[in-house]
């Protein structure tokens, strides 16, 4: 079976069972990033390119370049406002063209929340592939604060390539971003 189809199954029947349920007294955000990082990045990781097609098709506004540009970090590629209860501006996709990396930016979402969602997704792989946990990272940045990092990593048994899944998250609320999400497919 093709890691699409194992990360495709499993994504659904996390979703189909609940697994990104909505926590008490949360505003949605955490959840609505939980499920675009599911059906967006980790479910379409094999296949970039389909999901730029279908991205490009749809009500996502996408940013002109000289605002891409600060998501993008140096690298060629596009980003688009994902819509969320009918405004813009909280959530942003991006893919860097030619890399294997799909990332979603959250402006405001609740740290813990962010962070139980991704645990929930990411800690848990479909057989035969196997998750492992990696370092937790805290730092500091000026436009963000206080950040933690959490990050699991899929691969089978021998296999020269895995998909690294990494979130950031910040619970300072001056922060320029509290949650950013990627999904990449890295060589050992």
């Amino acid at each position: 079976m093709k890691i699409h189809n194992l990360i495709s199954t499993s994504v659904l029947a996390m979703l189909a069972f609940g697994m990104t349920g909505h926590a008490e007294g949360a505003d949605g955000r955490a959840d609505f990033f939980a499920n675009l990082y599911a059906n967006l990045c980790m479910k379409n990781i094999d296949n970039l390119e389909e999901l730029h097609s279908q991205v490009a098709k749809s009500n996502f506004q996408k940013l002109p370049p000289e605002h891409a540009a600060q998501f993008l970090r140096g690298l060629d590629g596009e980003a688009w406002r994902v819509p969320y209860q009918g405004q813009v501006g909280n959530f942003v996709l991006v893919l860097p063209a030619g890399k294997n990396i799909c990332e979603l930016y959250a402006r405001r979402a609740n740290q813990a929340d962010v962070e139980r969602q991704f645990s929930r997704l990411a800690a848990i792989a479909p057989p035969p592939l196997i998750s492992e946990i990696n370092p937790v990272e805290n730092s500091e940045t000026a436009a963000n604060g206080k950040t933690h990092t959490l990050s699991y990593t899929w691969s089978a048994p021998q296999a020269k390539r895995k998909i690294l899944f990494i979130v950031t998250t910040s619970s300072s609320e001056s922060a320029q971003l509290q949650a950013l999400g990627s999904v990449s497919m890295v060589k050992e």
